[in-house]
């Protein structure tokens, strides 16, 4: 994760940029928009995304990129079948991102993003309680 996060793959992609709440951890990407709800937010029912009402866009993990802080000072947490690592700040608690290090992916919860206006978002649901 240590790379620079790659230039837009499709006409239209943007930067976006966020981080924890205390601001020592900061990422930025490339997706295409979906703050206006332009682009579906997945909005996941597992266990640990409904109690955290974390909402998630993926991405292959070439567009991230961790601009603040290391990745040997996040705090990693596994659960379940222990296919995703997910990441949140040791100081303030906020989980940023997760990784499914097998498929080469990174969810950005977007909740982190700077700027986003959650009541804006196109949510498309996904039961991960049964599936993962």
């Amino acid at each position: 994760m240590a790379q620079t996060a790659a230039k837009p793959e499709y006409p239209g992609d943007k930067e976006y940029v966020g981080g924890c709440h205390c601001k020592k951890f900061r990422y930025k990407f490339y997706w295409r928009p979906f703050e206006n709800g332009e682009r579906a937010v997945g909005n996941c029912n597992c266990s640990i995304c409904d109690v955290k009402g974390l909402l998630y866009v993926h991405m292959d993990a070439s567009a991230f990129e961790l601009t603040s802080g290391t990745m040997d000072e996040l705090t990693n947490y596994q659960f379940h079948k222990k296919v995703f690592n997910r990441y949140f700040c040791p100081l303030c608690g906020v989980e940023m991102w997760e990784t499914k290090p097998s498929e080469n992916m990174v969810g950005v919860n977007v909740r982190t993003v700077d700027g986003v206006d959650v009541s804006k978002l196109k949510l498309e649901p996904y039961d991960g309680r049964t599936l993962l």
